[in-house]
């Protein structure tokens, strides 16, 4: 009977420890995956911004600071536009789910031109200064 006894004690203690780990490992994933999708939407941005801003584009910035006009000699103009907590260049989304936007242009000493972001994702803050080539 003690034997039976110390078996059920023994698979309570084993199904608790697999148990707390299991609910550890879950709870990390959750977390991680929240994280890398915040980091891909900024990515997504970034990716855009590169192109524009290192390919002999100008910009410019509206009055509100939430669109951006990129325009080159020879090419239409596009836009990168914050509008209902989602970034759009032109009509393509871009990112979602973003809380705040803040685009500046600002003459630096050298003569050139630098595009100052600001965008907070999720409560996460992304600061970016783009030099316009």
């Amino acid at each position: 009977m003690m034997s039976l006894v110390n078996y059920i004690a023994s698979f309570v203690v084993v199904i608790g420890i697999v148990t707390a780990t299991t609910n550890f490992f879950n709870n990390n994933i959750r977390d991680l995956s929240s994280t890398v999708s915040i980091s891909s939407e900024y990515n997504k941005f970034n990716l855009y911004m590169l192109k524009f801003t290192k390919n002999g584009y100008s910009a410019d910035i509206s009055s509100d600071n939430t669109v951006i006009i990129f325009s080159k000699s020879n090419e239409d103009i596009s836009k990168i536009t914050f509008l209902n907590n989602t970034i759009y260049f032109n009509k393509i989304k871009l990112c979602e789910n973003i809380d705040s936007v803040l685009f500046q242009k600002i003459s630096a000493g050298n003569g050139k031109d630098v595009l100052k972001t600001t965008i907070q994702i999720n409560g996460e803050i992304y600061n970016t200064d783009y030099v316009l080539e």
